[in-house]
């Protein structure tokens, strides 16, 4: 490389389409102009009688859950270790609201 920085426009709700189409995410997932870096896909994962795809990224101290809901609807989860949330009780939450929706019709 010649140390020029190149620039490369991304399209953060087609980033999320592609990770749950092509199961990953090879630029990481942008949201809000941060970076996560793309951990894993749970595809069919049942919550209590629901079965929903789910995706995990992480950056520094955080990170992100990606729930695709019934109706092709994506749930975005962002947790932030500084204020105490952690990725575990985060993505409980991002599961139980996602049920919600998808009992809800939503």
């Amino acid at each position: 490389m010649n140390g020029n920085k190149s620039k490369k426009t991304i399209n953060e709700g087609q980033t999320l389409l592609t990770v749950f189409k092509e199961g990953y995410a090879p630029d990481g997932v942008w949201l809000g102009g941060t970076k996560y870096q793309f951990i894993n896909i749970e595809k069919d994962l049942d919550f209590e009688g629901c079965t929903f795809d789910v995706a995990t990224c992480a950056k520094l101290k955080g990170g992100l859950h990606l729930v695709k809901v019934p109706g092709g609807n994506i749930l975005v989860v962002i947790y932030d270790e500084e204020k105490e949330q952690d990725r575990g009780n985060s993505k409980i939450a991002a599961l139980t609201f996602s049920k919600e929706l998808a009992e809800s019709g939503q």
